[in-house]
This record gives C-alpha cells, sequence and structure tokens, in this order.
C-alpha cells in the first residue's frame, strides 16, 4: 500500500470522530490482540462500543492527535513516544470523565430529588388516608372534623410544594440538556 492509499484510508476511517468525540466516555494507550499500539476510546449513546485506533505510523497518530485537540482539553496534544502518549492519554481520560460526570450532575440531582419527592407524596398519601378513614365515622366531634380538615390541608400543601418544586427542577434539568 502506498502512502497515499494509507493517508486516505486513515482519513476515510477517521471520519467517525467528531460523532465519537460527543459521547466519548474513556480513552487509554493499549495493546490489541496482536500486540498492536492503539488508543482504545468507550463510545457511549445510541451506538455504544469500544472501539481501538492503531497508533502504528505517523498518519494514524496525526490523525488521532487532530481528534483529541478536537477534545479542548486545553492540553498540548503530541506524540514523542509511547510512555509520554499514555500518559497524554490518561490526563484526557481524567477530564473527559470529569466533564461527563459534571455534565450529568444535573440528572443525578434531580433523581435524587424524585427520592425525596417519592417519600414526601407517600406522607402526604398517608396522612390523606387518615382523615378519609375518619370521616367515614357517623360520629365524629367538630373539634375531629377541624383536625381532618387541618390535616387535609396540610396534604394538600405538601402535594402543591411538591408539583411547583418538581416542575422547577424538571425546567432546571431541561436548560442543561
Amino acid at each position: 500500500m502506498t502512502n497515499k492509499e494509507k493517508m486516505l484510508e486513515v482519513l476515510e476511517l477517521s471520519a467517525s470522530f467528531p460523532a465519537a468525540a460527543d459521547n466519548l466516555v474513556s480513552v487509554e494507550l493499549a495493546a490489541n490482540a496482536n500486540g498492536v499500539p492503539v488508543a482504545r476510546m468507550f463510545v457511549s449513546g445510541g451506538d455504544a462500543c469500544l472501539y481501538d485506533w492503531e497508533l502504528t505510523d505517523a498518519p494514524h497518530i496525526g490523525v488521532f492527535n487532530e481528534f483529541l485537540k478536537t477534545l479542548d482539553t486545553g492540553l498540548e496534544i503530541k506524540f514523542e513516544n509511547y510512555r509520554q502518549y499514555g500518559e497524554l492519554l490518561i490526563t484526557c481520560d481524567t477530564l473527559i470523565r470529569e466533564r461527563r460526570a459534571e455534565k450529568t450532575k444535573p440528572q443525578t440531582d434531580f433523581y435524587n430529588c424524585l427520592t425525596d419527592w417519592s417519600a414526601e407524596v407517600s406522607e402526604a398519601v398517608m396522612l390523606l388516608k387518615t382523615a378519609f378513614r375518619f370521616t367515614e365515622r357517623d360520629n365524629i366531634t367538630d373539634e375531629q372534623r377541624e383536625e381532618l380538615d387541618n390535616l387535609i390541608t396540610i396534604a394538600h400543601d405538601k402535594l402543591t410544594a411538591l408539583d411547583e418544586e418538581m416542575t422547577a427542577k424538571g425546567n432546571e434539568l431541561a436548560k442543561t440538556l
């Protein structure tokens, strides 16, 4: 294979890199089954996959360097030797993981709030069940009826506040996606 053919092959293979950059979960220097040095990338999303990019020659390394530059890590992207490159990829991997964690933090916070809301809704429902159980009795006093009305008001207020809070959190989350 001529250098020109090899370069065209490398450029054709690299066409998938822009999509991979958006969904990149991790990157590392590894060796494939044949012992060839590769940049091993895990890409999530609809087509989640483990992807090995050979780092055996200047064209492959050059294209992968350009891909790393698209990640905007602020790092100087260059290949000196495999040891240095492995350290570079470890640093890139750390930055990628930190960005992903920061990106998913609003979702995690929202789901944690859902758990709290679920407990509060259960409490409000218990208040309502208690109130309705008492209203089925014929001989309740005015004082008991007032207490029941208070329980129903507390449950209603809790549910209304939770609804408003969930709507606000949901709107915040929508802005981050």
